[in-house]
C-alpha cells in the first residue's frame, strides 16, 4: 500500500507580503549535522516579496522512508511579470518541503545522534523542513512546467511565524496525556522544537519511556503558520455567570444547590485540570481559540483559581482537606471518615529493609485496591486524581540498586520534590503516610460572577499560509529524496491513507465525538470528504484491513475503545442512519454532507442486527470485537465514536 501525503490547504485569496529568504543547505555526511549558509545576494533579490497563496504553482511527488510524499511550491505574484519580460533568473517561489524530525548529535557523545534531547526544562528535538534535494525537485517541477532554466536556489526557504506540535499519550491504566512543543526561533535551519515538561512531572516519566522504546512509532500532531497578516479579529475567553450556570461549574466542584450542600471545598490541581479537558471540549477551544490543550488547561486553571479562589494551591493539611474535599471526579463514600481514608492511602507506600540499608517501596497490589475502593462513577478514582504522581515517582525511585539508595530523609524529600503538585509525604513507623495535600480553597458564593480569562487570548491575522500535518518518529531518518512519478493520479490529502483496491483515501478520525459531529468533521477536513460509505464487499475489505492495521499499529487508538458500549471495544462510526433520525424502525440510508442519500443495498451486520434496541439506536458503527471481526452494528447516535472518512 502506497501512502501519499499532501498537507491540508487553507486558501488565502488576498496574500500580503511576506519576506522570505534563500538559504543553502548542505549535509555533512561525515557527521549527520546540517549546516546553513546563506546566499546574501539571492537573499536581497527576494526580500518582501508578494506570494500567491491561493493554490500552489509547482508540485512534485518525491519518494520518502515513509513513501510518497508531495511537495508544493507557491509563486512569487511577480513571477508572471517577470516571465513577460524574459528574466527567468528573477522568478522565486517557497515552500516548507517535507517537515520531518531529524537525529542530532549527542552532546555528551560524539559518536550518538538521538532524535530528543533531555534537560532540566524538557525535550528537544529538530525539524527538518525543505532539504537541498527536495529544493532540487521543487526546481525540477518549474523548469518543466515552464520550459526555462530554473535554478535551485530560486526556490527558498517561506519565513514562518509559527510552529508547534502535540502528542496525546495513554499510561497502562489508559488515562490520557497530551504533551506540546513549541519552535520560538525560526531563523536558524532545521528548527530547534522544545517540548517544556519539567521533572516529576507524570507527562515526562511517560514520555521518556516511550522514546527509550526504539521500535515505538510515535505521532505527533503539527501546525505551522506563515508571517505577515493584517490582525482581522481578537478574542479573549470570558465566561458569564449565565453560561457557568448552564454548563454545571458550580454544581460540579460542589454539588447540587442546597441546605445540605458545602458553601466551601478544597479543590487539587488535578481536578483543576480535569475541569479544564472537560472545558476545552465543551467551549470548543480546539476549533474557536486553536490553542493545544496543554496550553489551555494551564492558562485555565491559572487564570480560574486567580479569580475565584479565597485561598491559593499550597500545601493544606490532609485532615483539614478531607472533611471538606471537592467531590468532582471522584466519589468519596458517605460512610468513611477522613481518618479511615488517610490510612488506606497510606498503605502503598512502605519501608522495606535490606541488611543496614532501608528504601521506599510501593506496594502496586495495595495500590491498585485502594484505586477500585475508592473508584467513583466519573473517573478511576480519587487515589488517582491525588497521589499518581507520588505513585509513578516512588515507583521510579524503588528500581535504583539498593547499594545505591539514599538515607530514608533524603528520600522522603526527593519523594516530596517529585510530588509537590500533589502531596506532601511523612514517614509513620514502617509506612509513608500523606501529611498534607496541595489543594486550593473555593467559596460557593465566589461563583456569583462572570469570568475572564485574559491568558486565553486569539489574535487572528489573515495569514496568507497555514497548515496541519502529522510527524512520524518512525519516519524521521534522513535519507535522501528523489523525485519520482506517482503511482497514481489519485493524491490524499495529508493524514489520509491510499487504498488502491477501491482507490480511494481513508482517515481514521480518533478524536471521539457524536455521528453528527463526526459527519461534519469528516466534510471539514478536506473538501469532498465525506464520512465512509461501504455499498460493497471490496469497500469492506479495504476498510476492515484499514482499521485494523489503524486499531493494532497506532498506540493513541486505544481511545477508540467506547466505554460507553457495553462489551468496550475500539468502534467507528460509519456514514449511514435510519432514514428518520428519530425513528430506529425506518430504512438504513448512506448520508453524505451535501450529496444524495442512498439505501443500504450492500450490508454487513452482525447477526440479529440491527435490533433497534429500546427504539433509540439510529446509526451504524463498525467494530473490532473478535466475535463481531469488523461487522456493523447499531448503537445511540449520542455515544461518543471514533469515525473513518473517505476521500
Amino acid at each position: 500500500m502506497f501512502n501519499l501525503l499532501v498537507l491540508i490547504f487553507s486558501s488565502c485569496l488576498c496574500a500580503p507580503a511576506l519576506q522570505a529568504t534563500a538559504e543553502t543547505q548542505e549535509l555533512s555526511h561525515d557527521s549527520g549535522v546540517l549546516r546553513n549558509s546563506i546566499s546574501n545576494d539571492t537573499q536581497t533579490q527576494v526580500t518582501d516579496i508578494n506570494i500567491a497563496f491561493d493554490l500552489p504553482d509547482i508540485t512534485t511527488t518525491i519518494q520518502f522512508e515513509s513513501g510518497f510524499v508531495q511537495l508544493e511550491g507557491f509563486k512569487s505574484v511577480n513571477n508572471d511579470k517577470i516571465m513577460d519580460g524574459n528574466k527567468p533568473t528573477q522568478l522565486f517561489w517557497v515552500s516548507i518541503g517535507h517537515p520531518h524530525f531529524i537525529k542530532t548529535e549527542n552532546p555528551k557523545n560524539s559518536s550518538e545522534y538521538l532524535l530528543f534531547h533531555s534537560s532540566n526544562r524538557g525535550f528537544t528535538t529538530y525539524v527538518q523542513m525543505m532539504t537541498e534535494e527536495q529544493r532540487v525537485a521543487l526546481a525540477t517541477a518549474a523548469r518543466s512546467k515552464y520550459q526555462v532554466d530554473i535554478d535551485a536556489r530560486q526556490v527558498v526557504h517561506m519565513i514562518l511565524s509559527k510552529f508547534y506540535c502535540s502528542m496525546v499519550m495513554y499510561d497502562e491504566s489508559g488515562r490520557r496525556f497530551l504533551i506540546s512543543g513549541t519552535v520560538s526561533d525560526f531563523s536558524d535551519f532545521p528548527l530547534r522544537l522544545d517540548f517544556d515538561i519539567l521533572p516529576g512531572k507524570l507527562e515526562r516519566i511517560l514520555f521518556s519511556k516511550l522514546i527509550e522504546k526504539s521500535e515505538s512509532d510515535l505521532q505527533f500532531d503539527c501546525h505551522i503558520e506563515s508571517s505577515g497578516g493584517k490582525l482581522i479579529k481578537s478574542n479573549t475567553l470570558s465566561i458569564s455567570y449565565e453560561q457557568s450556570q448552564k454548563i454545571g461549574i458550580e454544581e460540579k466542584l460542589f454539588g447540587p444547590a442546597g441546605k445540605n450542600g458545602p458553601s466551601e471545598v478544597y479543590v487539587s490541581r488535578n481536578q483543576m485540570f480535569e475541569l479544564a479537558h472537560e472545558m476545552y471540549s465543551t467551549l470548543n477551544i480546539v476549533e474557536d481559540y486553536q490553542l493545544p490543550e496543554s496550553q489551555f488547561s494551564e492558562s485555565f486553571v491559572n487564570d480560574f483559581i486567580s479569580q475565584l479562589a479565597t485561598s491559593q494551591f499550597s500545601q493544606t493539611n490532609i485532615d483539614t482537606v478531607l472533611e471538606s474535599m471537592s467531590k468532582y471526579s471522584f466519589d468519596i463514600s458517605a460512610d468513611l471518615r477522613p481518618d479511615v481514608i488517610k490510612k488506606n492511602f497510606g498503605s502503598f507506600l512502605n519501608i522495606e529493609k535490606t541488611g543496614n540499608k532501608s528504601r521506599i517501596v510501593v506496594d502496586k497490589k495495595r495500590y491498585n485496591e485502594v484505586a477500585s475502593d475508592y473508584s467513583g462513577s466519573a473517573s478511576g478514582g480519587v487515589d488517582a486524581s491525588l497521589f499518581s504522581g507520588t505513585f509513578d515517582a516512588a515507583y521510579e525511585m524503588s528500581k535504583k540498586d539498593i547499594e545505591n539508595v539514599q538515607s530514608l530523609t533524603d528520600q522522603i524529600n526527593e519523594l516530596n520534590t517529585h510530588a509537590q503538585n500533589e502531596a506532601q509525604w511523612e514517614i509513620e513507623g514502617d509506612k509513608i503516610v500523606p501529611k498534607s495535600l496541595n489543594v486550593a480553597r473555593m467559596m460557593r458564593s465566589s461563583m456569583k460572577k462572570s469570568l475572564k480569562f485574559n491568558r486565553i487570548r486569539i489574535q487572528q491575522f489573515n495569514a496568507p499560509f497555514e497548515r496541519n500535518f502529522k510527524i512520524y518518529t518512525s519516519r524521521s531518518a534522513q535519507l535522501p529524496c528523489k523525485a519520482v512519478s506517482a503511482p497514481t493520479d489519485k493524491v490524499c490529502p495529508y493524514g489520509f491513507d491510499y487504498m488502491p483496491d477501491i482507490d480511494q483515501c481513508l482517515y481514521l478520525n480518533m478524536e471521539p465525538m457524536t455521528w453528527d459531529n463526526a459527519r461534519n468533521a469528516c466534510a471539514r477536513k478536506k473538501a469532498g470528504a465525506q464520512m465512509v460509505t461501504i455499498k460493497d464487499s471490496a469497500k469492506q475489505e479495504a476498510v476492515q484491513r484499514y482499521l485494523q492495521h489503524q486499531f493494532t499499529t497506532k498506540q493513541e487508538a486505544a481511545i477508540c475503545i467506547c466505554t460507553q458500549w457495553q462489551y468496550g471495544e475500539k468502534i467507528a462510526w460509519l456514514g449511514g442512519q435510519t432514514r428518520n433520525p428519530k425513528d430506529c424502525g425506518t430504512p438504513y440510508f448512506w448520508k453524505p454532507v451535501g450529496a444524495e442519500e442512498t439505501p443500504f443495498n450492500y450490508t454487513n451486520w452482525q447477526p440479529a442486527m440491527p435490533n433497534c434496541y429500546l427504539r433509540r439506536q439510529n446509526c451504524p458503527f463498525i467494530s473490532s470485537l473478535d466475535e463481531y471481526d469488523y461487522r456493523w452494528d447499531d448503537i445511540e447516535c449520542f455515544f461518543l465514536l471514533c469515525s473513518v472518512c473517505e476521500f
